[in-house]
């Protein structure tokens, strides 16, 4: 329990660790193994491929400004998101895995705050979930504008599929950013 969580007023252990997070009080020990960095060399790639994805969606949504007249440099950065984005995951689950599967390593390195285990099945999916659709948008052309169903009145075409998995991506991954900025800071 964090120092100032006071005793008398028994607060939710997530609440502790997400404050703790938050203001950078807990810090997990992540051994390093010789030959391939082990858990410390892992959270070392996740972070440089999580700064790689913080600037290209960054540059990303800079597009939306003007999407008419920028339709193709958003579609460029937005190919250009796909194999970090599949590495990020790919990084994220290999750590789930070890440790999970038991290994001595991952297990001493301990699992992410609460939160961010929370977070993380909505920030893979909505990355995935984004760049998937947006990927199909490219492969649809003119026909992403054709309804695919009308719920109530409101027509649902692949620019509004991509428009919502957007939104819950962005959602999830800002509360994650924020999670690792603010300590990180």
């Amino acid at each position: 329990m964090v120092a100032w969580a006071s005793t008398s007023a028994r607060v939710p252990d997530a609440v502790v660790d997400a404050v703790a997070t938050a203001v950078g009080a807990e810090h997990r020990h992540d051994p390093v193994s010789p030959r391939h960095g082990g858990p410390a060399g892992n959270a070392r790639l996740t972070a440089w491929l999580g700064l790689v994805l913080l600037v290209l969606s960054l540059a990303e949504l800079a597009t939306l400004v003007s999407l008419g007249s920028l339709i193709a440099p958003h579609i460029v950065i937005g190919a250009l998101l796909v194999p970090p984005t599949l590495a990020k995951t790919a990084t994220t689950g290999w750590r789930m895995v070890r440790y999970y599967a038991g290994d001595a390593r991952y297990r001493t390195a301990g699992p992410p705050p609460l939160l961010l285990r929370l977070l993380g099945p909505l920030v893979v999916l909505g990355a995935l979930a984004v760049v998937g659709s947006g990927l199909a948008l490219v492969a649809m052309g003119g026909a992403a504008h054709d309804a695919i169903v009308t719920v109530l009145g409101f027509r649902i075409d692949a620019v509004t599929v991509h428009q919502g998995c957007f939104v819950v991506w962005a959602v999830a991954v800002g509360v994650h950013v924020l999670a690792r900025a603010v300590p990180a800071w």
